[in-house]
């Protein structure tokens, strides 16, 4: 049942997430309103994080509430822009939301204009069934474990990813390329001449199974400029990060318990295209020898021989140094 005004008596909008009515401006009823927004505060607040079985409450960082708050605005210059036409009731919704949330004015228009921006993208970037049908036979490859095919079938995916900005597109495509040839991945990451979200978030990927912590480390800070894109995927990949850290020495278990708090952090809010990287990080987080990777194996072929190999190669080498026998122990010549 659409939503009405009780004020003016006019269906709302489909989705309507403003919490006052689009054409009398009165303020909706909770039920009524998608979205509630507050002040800035509104976001603040104790996040609680479990840690080898501990509860820790810690205060929501600066970042994270202004990363929230941007994340609001946009789904709201989103449900504005639905139309094609942004009124003036809806510009001056817009603008309460913005004071409401503590968006500065410069923010608000870039917000704006990446969220007008995405939409036209998304509109004129949609694949057709011939595309879709090329994505989803390399995928196909990828998660049957076809690795010769899929290095084979690359370039097509490249070809797609220059001409198409849609996120199924440019996810897979550097996720791909990060794996197979995580050199690559870097060097055109350095030499980039624009940004990209998933170039940058799978760059990082790069970085981690390369061995550079500290680059991947940089990378997944200025990661936090998407405010639009969900703070899980940052967690995870900090997550992936302190975890291969961890293996480089299992003796410091700081890093291991990094991993698992930035994890828990991630794995409800993260983008649905990389859910299985995050249930592969999840399954290396609960291992402790090679083991379970082995019994997973099949099922994540892809994810744990490339995409996380920084991660996987590591256990192996830690199990297979605690497979070694002892060394005899030889008596010393007699002087």
């Amino acid at each position: 049942m659409t939503a009405k005004c009780k004020k003016c008596g006019k269906e709302l909008p489909e989705g309507w997430a403003f919490p006052c009515c689009p054409f009398c401006g009165t303020p909706l009823a909770a039920e009524a309103a998608g979205v509630s927004l507050g002040d800035a505060n509104a976001f603040a607040g104790d996040v609680s994080i479990s840690v080898n079985n501990t509860r820790i409450e810690r205060q929501k960082g600066a970042e994270e509430v202004k990363a929230e708050a941007l994340g609001q605005y946009r789904q709201l210059c989103k449900q504005a822009l639905a139309d094609g036409i942004v009124t003036n009731e809806e510009r001056a919704l817009l603008e309460d939301a913005r004071t409401r949330l503590g968006i500065s004015p410069d923010e608000a228009r870039q917000t704006f204009e990446a969220a007008r921006a995405g939409m036209t993208r998304s509109s004129k970037n949609a694949l057709g069934k011939i595309q879709q049908v090329t994505l989803n036979q390399v995928l196909k490859l990828r998660d049957a474990g076809k690795i010769d095919n899929l290095r084979g079938s690359l370039g097509r995916l490249e070809t797609m990813a220059q001409k198409y900005d849609a996120d199924e597109v440019q996810c897979n495509y550097w996720m791909i390329l990060a794996g197979l040839d995580p050199t690559r991945c870097i060097a055109e990451y350095e030499n980039r001449q624009t940004d990209s979200y998933w170039q940058s978030f799978w760059a990082a990927m790069a970085y981690i199974n390369s061995g550079d912590s500290a680059a991947a480390e940089g990378l997944i800070s200025d990661l936090e400029a998407w405010g639009d894109m969900p703070f899980g995927n940052i967690a995870l990949l900090a997550a992936a990060n302190s975890l291969c850290e961890y293996w480089k020495d299992p003796s410091v278990a700081d890093f291991r318990e990094q991993a698992e708090a930035f994890a828990e952090e991630g794995a409800t809010g993260n983008t649905d295209l990389i859910d299985p990287f995050a249930q592969t990080l999840m399954l290396l987080l609960g291992a402790d020898d090679a083991s379970a990777i082995e019994e997973f194996h099949d099922d994540f072929l892809f994810q744990l021989d490339y995409v996380l190999r920084g991660i996987t190669d590591r256990i192996r080498q830690a199990s297979a140094q605690d497979e070694l026998p002892p060394l005899p122990k030889i008596d010393l010549l007699p002087e």
